[in-house]
């Protein structure tokens, strides 16, 4: 069964590369930064929960974010469903059950 959900993002290459998405009670922070030595994006997102106080003033300098999460994984961008323009919803199905049990 697909869910798809809204999600707020900064940084978009190809597709988002930090966003945020609620699931249940949590909120979940996508990272995928920058590869300075190897000149490209990584391949894979850095899943973090965040506190939902933390994300509750948006106007917050994002690259901060990661600091004030728990990581809980990792997950490859290709294994990420996204709606057609990659903007607005994500298929949390897909993987909310890696992390949240």
């Amino acid at each position: 069964m697909e869910t798809w959900n809204d999600f707020t993002y900064r940084d978009f290459y190809d597709v988002p590369r930090m966003f945020v998405v609620n699931f249940g009670q949590k909120v979940l922070l996508f990272d995928c930064p920058f590869d300075v030595e190897g000149e490209d994006y990584r391949g894979h997102y850095q899943v973090y929960e965040i506190a939902p106080e933390v994300i509750a003033d948006v106007r917050r300098d994002w690259t901060e974010l990661p600091k004030a999460g728990v990581l809980l994984g990792e997950i490859e961008v290709a294994k990420v469903q996204f709606d057609e323009t990659r903007r607005q919803k994500v298929n949390i199905e897909c993987v909310g059950n890696l992390f949240l049990k």
